[in-house]
């Protein structure tokens, strides 16, 4: 957790407008344009957690180009697709693997 304070956050909703975690900014616009204008600036790289829909809009986009894929030992029997709309097929290279006591599996991939 301390690492994560550390890192600029920025929250995509068009309701919620305040966080008592900082640094935080909110953001209401189209999530791939203010991405592409995120990757224009200077500075590291940005991972996104815990949207399907803008993980799929940033895939069709073409602006991700590592992909941190945690399987967990649970069946849940629906859900939302992060690779929904896709238009071309995606070659990735395993970069690395991780497997936790709990029986979770994080891969790691690059494009090819």
């Amino acid at each position: 957790a301390d690492k994560m304070n550390q890192h600029n956050k920025i929250v995509f909703s068009k309701t919620i407008k305040q966080s008592l975690w900082h640094p935080t900014n909110f953001v209401s616009g189209d999530p791939t344009e203010e991405i592409m204008l995120l990757k224009g600036k200077k500075g590291k790289d940005m991972i996104l957690f815990g949207s399907a829909s803008i993980a799929s809009a940033l895939i069709r986009s073409g602006m991700v180009d590592e992909y941190h894929l945690w399987i967990h030992p649970v069946i849940l029997g629906r859900g939302k697709p992060i690779f929904h709309d896709l238009r071309n097929q995606i070659k990735l290279k395993l970069k690395d693997s991780v497997i936790f006591e709990s029986g979770a599996v994080a891969n790691y991939y690059s494009l090819q």
